[in-house]
Parts: C-alpha cells; sequence; structure tokens
C-alpha cells in the first residue's frame, strides 16, 4: 500500500498541536516516529515538512501523565 506523505505527515504533524486531545497528540507522535524508522527517505519527508520541531515542542509541553506517554514515543 502506498500512503500519500505529502498528505499524511502534514495532517499528522496537524494532530500533535491539538492540546486538548492528548491521546491524538500520543498517537501521532508515535505514527510519526513509526515513520522515521523508514527509509531515509521516510526520514528526508519528515523532515522537510518539519516533524521534529512539532514532535520536539510537543513533548516540551507535557509535565503531567501525558507525559509518561510520550516519552514511550
Amino acid at each position: 500500500m502506498i500512503v500519500e506523505a505529502n498528505v499524511i505527515i502534514p495532517a499528522l504533524i496537524q494532530f500533535l498541536s491539538r492540546t486538548d486531545l492528548p491521546a491524538l497528540q500520543v498517537e501521532a507522535a508515535w505514527s510519526l516516529t513509526n515513520i522515521a524508522c523508514g527509509e531515509a527517505r521516510h526520514i528526508h519527508c519528515l523532515l522537510q515538512a518539519g516533524a521534529l520541531d512539532e514532535l520536539l515542542n510537543t513533548c516540551l509541553l507535557y509535565t503531567s501523565d501525558a507525559a509518561d506517554d510520550m516519552q514511550c514515543v
């Protein structure tokens, strides 16, 4: 199955900013890290889309129980 990187990656990055839905943030972060475990071209797509900055920002926001979930990512 082929996934359109220019569609799914920006959507996942947007989900990271949903502070009202921490479970969605965790799932988006998990999905982005799974993509990063792929080939170099996958990592390149993530970096071009700004996923690294958003992942770091999301992880730095949490000091509660959600932080434990984010650490697993």
